[in-house]
Parts: C-alpha cells; structure tokens; sequence
C-alpha cells in the first residue's frame, strides 16, 4: 500500500517564523519535543503505575484531551502529549508485546482542535495520520515517550479564547475481537488555565461536549517545526518508506 502526502501546509501566518512547507505527519521521541517555538509547556510529570491508572487516559476510549487559554495569539503548528509507557495490541486471545509496530499499517490517528464556550466545542480543524506506530519502547510503564502531531493545516489562535485538542486512535483493520491502545500521561495535578476533559463522542469518534476530568492531560503546543527540524522529518520519513517497500 503506498504511502500518501495528505496535505501541506504552505501558509504559515502570525508566528514570526519563516513560511515552510512540511506534510501532516506524525512522531515520537524520547525527550519533549523541539524544533518550533512553544507556545505552552504543561509537561510537568504524571502518574505510573505506582499510583494506578487513574493518571492514564487511552484513545481507545472516548477521545481524551485538554482546554487551553492563550496569553499571546499565535499559531498552532504542533500538539504534542507524553505517552505513559503503555501502548499494545490485544488479538482477542491474549496481549502479546506492548507495541503496535505489527498492526501500524491500519492504525488512525485523530487530531482535532476547536474552540471551547462553556462546554461546547466548535471545530476549527480535524487531521488524520495513517500507519505510524511508536518506536520508541512502550513495554512497561516508565518507558516514557512523547507524541507529537505536527498539523498540515496551522491553526490560528486569538488571545484569551478558550480551546481544545483531542485525540482518538483507531485501527482500521479490526476483526472485532481485538483492541488496540495508547495511553497519555495524565497530571494529577490540576494545571490553570486548563482541564481535562473527554470529548463527548464515542471510542473513535469525536462529539461536540467537553466533559471534565480531575488532573491535566500533559502536553506541549508549538508553533510549526524550523526548517532544520521539517528536513530531519522528511529523511525519517523516506526511511520509513524504504523500510515498507522492503517489507
């Protein structure tokens, strides 16, 4: 199956950064992401297993994400969330290694950013990522990685108005009987200005309703990548696109 660009993003508005080109595409990484200019930084620290899922939120359920107020308006280039160390794929019979590098091909990842008036989400951009996977090692907690999911669409952001991201992860190829999984770091300390909340949709589906939780969803939000950062994307991934060719 070949790979295919689903979008670039050529205009690159209100961020102080040079225009660049650069596909909607997705990554992970073992320290918290660089290359653009942070907008917001709440990665602070989440739970482990030493203090039980409650500091986990899966895609696999309801999307999870996090409201988020701005100071200063900018551009929405990237959104970043720290996994927890737990990510794997169940066959229906039993789980065999926490990764999901043997289903990638069928996995969805969704990203959606909307503003927020009381409750109620307005949807201001919705992107898709097909066949990424993890590498870095999701086999116990404590291997922690961090997702990022650059935009292929930059999202302009006033000053003082309230928004959201959501995510959902789902796998095309189901038979049914399995189910795949990703968990985000949940902070169980509550970070202003922003909540965690799930979008009130249901498993792979995003609604209209943020429905709070306790604790923060840890993340990152950057203006888009420099050009530096966008030409070690593409080489990761034309290796990439070596590597299923030869598969």
């Amino acid at each position: 199956m070949k790979l295919k660009l689903l979008s670039v993003a050529s205009i690159i508005a209100g961020c102080g950064l040079a225009s660049s080109a650069y596909a909607q595409s997705m990554f992970d990484t073992t320290t918290v992401p660089t290359g653009g200019v942070i907008i917001q930084d709440q990665l602070i620290g989440g739970s482990t297993k030493a203090t039980g899922n409650s500091g986990t939120d899966y895609l696999n359920n309801p999307p999870p994400g996090q409201t988020f107020t701005l100071a200063s308006a900018a551009t929405l280039g990237a959104v970043s969330v720290q996994g927890n160390g737990d990510a794997g794929y169940w066959d229906g019979t039993s789980s065999s290694a926490q990764n999901l590098s043997g289903v990638a091909a069928g996995l969805q990842w969704n990203l959606e950013i909307g503003s927020v008036s009381g409750t109620t989400i307005t949807r201001l951009d919705y992107e898709t990522v097909v066949g990424f996977a993890p590498t870095v090692d999701d086999s116990g907690y404590g291997n922690t990685d961090y997702i990022t999911f650059n935009l292929a669409s930059p999202v302009a952001l006033a000053a003082g108005q309230e928004y959201e991201f959501s995510m959902n992860l789902v796998n095309l190829n189901t038979d049914g009987n399995d189910s795949t999984w990703f968990g985000c770091q949940k902070s169980l300390t509550d970070i202003v200005p922003g909540t965690l909340f799930s979008n009130g949709g249901t498993v792979g589906a995003f609604g209209e309703t943020v429905v709070p939780h306790s604790g923060d969803l840890v993340y990152v939000l950057q203006t888009v990548p420099e050009p530096g950062t966008i030409a070690l994307f593409g080489l990761g991934a034309l290796a990439l696109l070596g590597f299923r060719r030869r598969a």
